[in-house]
């Protein structure tokens, strides 16, 4: 995507990587995001999860069922942010 992305109009959904036939909804996360469009979600459990973006106005894209996972945290240490890089908007 090129150009400039308003980032105030995004709306980021994560929730598990889980089969269809399974669902739940008590472990959705909605995210807020910064004006360049980096964001932060604390205290997630361990486990495989799907990310979404998509924008409520001035489309600029969207990302769906963008694949990650969330390691088991040592008990004693320090969490670590899981970095997920660039993540690249496709053209609706």
């Amino acid at each position: 995507m090129e150009g400039q992305v308003n980032w105030n109009f995004a709306l980021i959904e994560v929730r598990p990587d889980l089969p269809q036939s399974i669902s739940d909804d008590s472990l959705r996360f909605s995210v807020t995001v910064d004006r360049d469009g980096a964001f932060r979600i604390d205290d997630m459990p361990e486990g495989f999860y799907l990310l979404n973006v998509r924008f409520s106005r001035d489309v600029a894209g969207q990302l769906r069922d963008y694949r990650f996972v969330v390691p088991a945290q040592e008990d004693n240490g320090p969490n670590r942010p899981i970095k997920l890089g660039i993540l690249n908007l496709e053209k609706i």
